[in-house]
């Protein structure tokens, strides 16, 4: 199957969801995929590359900071990766596409899913969600409920990290909140092991 993920952020940009989203491709890739990742261009960082089989698109924006991102940057990068995935997929297929945070990802695989008929399952992270870190995103999440829900009314699933992520969620989603499916974050146990308890 041929693996199309979205996200703002991927290594070495971004925060928690940057490492995850890596991790879950390359299970992807053991399993067998294809993965190609369309994510926000950073100063420094190649245009293009392979990392662990996975080949990362990075379109031009306006990020400006490595481990932040900010609404502003957001739009410029859905604009810049519209207009990459217009000619790209004149050319590439997929199966199916990961998305990384519902907004503003989501708006991207949206699109994509009715120009280009790509099913799509969305990873919601945290601040991408109303009433999440509320101090910084208050007014991003008063405005974002009617977005959310036509993302999430064109989506094959929402995966949520936590219980309480996915009770936020079912707020806003209340119609579509069957689609919501609870996938706590994992952990690689070949590199962390239980170690003896200290004081």
């Amino acid at each position: 199957m041929r693996i199309l993920v979205l996200t703002i952020e991927y290594p070495p940009l971004g925060g928690g969801a940057s490492p995850m989203s890596h991790e879950v491709n390359k299970n992807y890739m053991q399993r067998g995929h294809e993965v190609e990742v369309v994510t926000m261009s950073f100063k420094g960082l190649p245009e293009e590359e392979h990392v662990d089989g996975i080949h990362i698109h990075r379109v031009p924006c306006r990020r400006t900071q490595k481990h932040i991102s900010y609404p502003l940057e957001h739009v410029s990068f859905i604009l810049a990766a519209r207009k990459f995935l217009k000619k790209y997929l004149l050319t590439h297929s997929f199966d199916v596409c990961h998305t990384h945070f519902i907004i503003p990802t989501g708006i991207l695989a949206r699109w994509m899913y009715k120009n280009y008929r790509i099913p799509f399952i969305i990873t919601a992270h945290g601040s991408d969600v109303p009433g999440f870190n509320p101090d910084r995103f208050y007014l991003l999440h008063k405005i974002s409920p009617t977005l959310i829900r036509s993302i999430v009314k064109w989506s094959s699933a929402i995966v949520v990290p936590s219980i309480y992520l996915g009770s936020l969620l079912k707020k806003v989603v209340t119609h579509s909140d069957s689609k919501i499916i609870h996938i706590p974050n994992g952990i690689n146990t070949d590199y962390f092991v239980p170690g003896k308890k200290k004081k």
